[in-house]
């Protein structure tokens, strides 16, 4: 597991920021400087016609993976790559023809402004930062330790950090031959969870998060599959329900590698609680049930009907 900048991410977040796209949050656009030196350093391409037509592109409204989804749907050079499934974009977009004409004009922007260059020396500038936050990956077999928890094994993983991006994110993606699973991770989000001494609690506890929801929300889709009363009810419960089992796994897990101490416990149910994930207190209980009973429940999915009998009550 190691933590990489990624140019696709970096050039449409660039791009997003110099456009007047209303982004609901999903950049951070004050605190670090890095949006500073981003806007400072690209401030001539302003103009430039990927950044007018960035918000031609996509719907006011739209889901907030939908850029990393188009951003690693982009081959190297950033043209747009044949080989990956779009349909996940249908709904972001006014037609498939716009994002295809919109990759020309990210090239084109990529090309004119010497982003790839641009991107070398972030890199260079950010190695010591990545080796840092990888050292503190490596500490431990983070993904094993999720597997063996959740009793079962990720397609090929991969962690991208993004200097601009304010959330954590994770993605399920198509991939070329299989799917891949994304945990985007926050650069300013890393940077204050360090100015309070959390750095790699934060770190990995993101990834934790992030990855459990490759598995944990497939788990609530079935549910919404097979009840049409729960499926008329989704936007009730879906999100709640998905955010407080993994706040709960990422505690326990915390609480077992001795990143956090029994007595942090309350405050982290109590952050998940505020933090939509409302059942973060009931599901952490529930889950050691599951650890003590795990020669009966194999895996979280087996557990699933338990931690689901909260909201169908």
């Amino acid at each position: 597991m190691h933590i990489r900048l990624d140019n696709r991410l970096e050039l449409l977040f660039t791009i997003m920021l110099l456009s007047d796209y209303e982004d609901g949050g999903l950049l951070a656009r004050k605190g670090n400087g890095q949006a500073e030196q981003v806007r400072a350093h690209f401030s001539k391409y302003s103009s430039h016609q990927a950044v007018i037509d960035f918000s031609k592109v996509w719907m006011a409204e739209i889901s907030m993976d939908t850029i990393p989804f188009y951003a690693m749907s982009l081959a190297q050079d950033y043209s747009l790559n044949p080989k990956i499934d779009m349909e996940y974009l249908v709904e972001e977009i006014p037609d498939q023809k716009t994002i295809s004409a919109y990759a020309k004009k990210l090239k084109a922007f990529a090309e004119e402004s010497d982003f790839d260059g641009y991107c070398m020396r972030l890199k260079t500038d950010f190695a010591p930062y990545l080796e840092k936050i990888n050292s503190l990956l490596d500490k431990r077999p983070v993904q094993t330790i999720l597997e063996s928890y959740l009793g079962m094994e990720f397609p090929q993983v991969h962690i991208v950090l993004s200097t601009l991006m304010k959330p954590f994110m994770s993605l399920t993606f198509p991939g070329e031959e299989q799917t891949e699973v994304y945990s985007f991770t926050s650069y300013p989000g890393l940077v204050i969870a360090e100015k309070n001494q959390g750095l790699e609690r934060v770190l990995i506890c993101s990834v934790w998060h992030e990855l459990s929801h490759h598995v944990i929300n497939p788990l609530s889709e079935m549910l919404c599959e097979s009840d049409d009363m729960m499926r008329d009810k989704r936007d009730e419960w879906f999100c709640p329900l998905n955010e407080s089992i993994i706040w709960a796994i990422t505690i326990r897990l915390l609480l077992a590698e001795g990143i956090i101490t029994e007595k942090s416990v309350g405050f982290m149910i109590q952050n998940g609680m505020k933090n939509k994930a409302p059942m973060t207190e009931t599901m952490y209980k529930l889950l050691i049930d599951y650890e003590a009973k795990r020669h009966l429940y194999p895996g979280i999915s087996a557990y699933f009907p338990v931690l689901s009998e909260v909201i169908c009550k």
